[in-house]
């Protein structure tokens, strides 16, 4: 295996300095090159024969981007102009004003239709490639924006600079949501998780971070290397975190927070890097107009080897402990740490802080914000870093019944064969609520085959228990096949589409099923998208008011979560939806429809808790 770091190949570039360098994401087959020549040059990994030359710009490129689908390049130059090509045909197809001064960072938004651009100014715009014009300034950095990256879903946007914070912006609301500031230096590089709620920082004081996004703290720090950070990049499946630096790769745990693996190289100059879709790592390097391009195979470091990690040499990682004094080094582990369940993809994301904007466009200082009034239970016992608001407690008991007639689901593969059904005999409870024991499958009337009358003898037990059997055995079928098919769209990894069709069916006790197989499985956190929350709200109603204690407390739970996480979206998208200029065109209706409809539907769920 190659552990060492391959030179794929070494040619001259530009007749002056090089003074940017971009890797394209989706094939991570092609980088572009920007010089003090004013050219932005396309090449191919592994050629040194250049694919295209892009001119255009009247002063050095010093910042450049592809889009998602490599189809465009934005680059910015020391005046502070921007220009866009199309690399289909190879021409200008947009020329923008730019900034004040030198363009430090560019980066696409996911769609394509918009990109952002920091400046020596300090500013960040976010600009329409459509309308040609800047639709958003945002302001808050006290020197150079570095690195720009928006979130994979493209409702974020963060910048961070060389005053050693990264900022992170909301599109939607058009403001600050939170200033990331662990660093003593430099923030150069930027990362999310392909898979998880996390997002990573590099820096030039020689650490890098790992942070909740869904809380926004710090949950992994390393200790200070011998060099500064240049660039960190997730494996595509987000197995581990690699960083880059003058003196080498290593590849980072978080939870256990831990150094899996370390390359020594000596490489200067570097300017981008970043793990390709087949598994190597490319660094991009820069002296003067001559650029060296070398590759790792990083299936031959851990934990991508399935090895264990180096036995001593890299330091751990540290656990970032909020308010503590100091932080304490994992002692590092002498195998690959168990794989985890997935966090919370970053689609449905708490903004836990809002600032106030100066004047339109223009964030300034952040203000606590308030919560919707919708009423939720809490559960019991609350995951750390996730407080909640203790109402109605008894709701939310864990407790699972272990009698209910249910289809076990196995999210990880194929629903289980039908149980079979437990009848009791036990009367009723006199407040009209139904026990756990006596839960029951949707539209199933217990009344119709148990009877509580005392029989001669067995024959009429079961002439008795036979009433009505063709009735549960049709729920049960239909509801069987309702949870065959929700399981079968989780398992391929369509999450919203397998509620979607439980919504579809109206089969409560199949919702309740999942629900209830999503907590167990530790993978609830996938139920956080807007889109699952606008369609399984009225059902949480229902569950609310079908006076059964199981499906009480799966609904009860169920809204708390969704509420927790989407308290402060809702209300910032009702707030902002009427004031012009604030927000962006794209699926900004869409999210205020269903933003509208989630609304109603909690206040419905508040008025039905109480």
């Amino acid at each position: 295996a190659m552990r060492r770091p391959a030179k794929l190949n070494e040619f001259v570039a530009h007749t002056a300095p090089i003074r940017c360098i971009a890797l394209g994401r989706r094939s991570g087959q092609v980088f572009a090159t920007g010089g003090e020549d004013c050219k932005v040059n396309v090449w191919a990994l592994g050629k040194a024969n250049a694919l295209m030359s892009l001119s255009g710009h009247s002063s050095a490129v010093t910042a450049c981007s592809f889009d998602e689908g490599e189809d465009f390049i934005v680059a910015g130059s020391e005046g502070g102009s921007l220009k866009v090509w199309d690399l289909q045909q190879a021409k200008t197809a947009r020329s923008l004003p730019g900034h004040r001064t030198r363009i430090s960072a560019v980066s696409f938004h996911p769609y394509g239709e918009f990109f952002a651009s920091g400046s020596a100014d300090t500013n960040l715009k976010v600009w329409d490639v459509r309308r040609k014009g800047c639709i958003h300034t945002y302001k808050g950095h006290s020197a150079d924006i570095l690195s720009i990256r928006f979130s994979p879903d493209g409702r974020w946007v963060v910048s961070a600079g060389r005053d050693g914070v990264a900022r992170l912006w909301d599109l939607t609301a058009g403001r600050l949501l939170h200033e990331f500031d662990a660093h003593g230096g430099p923030v150069t590089s930027i990362d999310f998780h392909p898979n998880e709620f996390l997002m990573a920082t590099g820096s030039s004081d020689r650490t890098v971070c790992v942070w909740d996004l869904e809380n926004f703290s710090c949950i992994a720090s390393s200790h200070p290397e011998t060099a500064p950070v240049d660039a960190i990049s997730f494996t595509p499946e987000g197995e581990c975190l690699a960083s880059v630096s003058q003196d080498g790769l290593r590849t980072w745990g978080w939870e256990p927070a831990r150094c899996f693996d370390h390359v020594e190289w000596d490489l200067t100059g570097v300017r981008d890097a970043r793990v390709n879709p087949d598994g190597r790592m490319v660094v991009c390097c820069a002296e003067r107009s001559v650029v060296s391009v070398h590759v790792v195979n990083m299936k031959s470091l851990a934990p991508l080897s399935g090895e264990p990690g180096a036995p001593a040499t890299p330091p751990a990682l540290a656990v970032a402990r909020p308010n503590a004094a100091e932080e304490t080094p994992i002692v590092q582990a002498q195998a690959t740490p168990p794989v985890r369940a997935p966090r919370t993809p970053v689609r449905a994301a708490p903004p836990q802080r809002a600032a106030t904007p100066e004047q339109q466009h223009v964030v300034e200082e952040p203000s606590p914000a308030k919560p919707l009034p919708v009423s939720a239970p809490a559960a019991p016992s609350p995951a750390p870093r996730k407080p909640a608001t203790p109402v109605r407690a008894a709701m939310m008991s864990p407790v699972r019944d272990e009698h209910r007639a249910e289809v076990p689901v196995n999210f990880s593969g194929q629903p289980t064969s039908s149980p079979a059904l437990a009848l009791h005999a036990e009367p009723p409870r006199s407040d009209g609520v139904i026990p756990s024991s006596f839960d029951r499958p949707q539209d199933l009337q217990p009344e119709r085959f148990r009877s509580h009358r005392e029989f001669r003898d067995e024959n009429e037990l079961l002439a008795a228990l036979q009433e009505g059997s063709g009735k549960v055995e049709g729920v049960m079928s239909q509801r069987s096949a309702n949870l065959a098919g929700a399981a079968s769209l989780w398992a391929s990894g369509n999450v919203k589409a397998s509620f979607e069709a439980v919504a579809r069916s109206g089969d409560l006790w199949a919702l309740v099923d999942i629900l209830q197989a999503a907590k167990a499985s530790g993978t609830d956190k996938d139920i956080l998208h807007i889109d699952i929350v606008t369609c399984t709200l009225p059902m949480l109603k229902l569950c609310l008011e079908s006076g059964s204690e199981d499906a009480m407390r799966c609904g009860a739970w169920a809204a708390t979560h969704m509420l927790r996480h989407f308290d402060s979206l809702i209300r910032e998208t009702l707030k902002f939806r009427n004031e012009p200029g604030l927000k962006l065109e794209f699926a900004f209706e869409d999210r205020v429809r269903k933003c509208l409809s989630c609304y109603h539907d909690l206040v419905a769920l508040r008025d039905a808790a109480e």
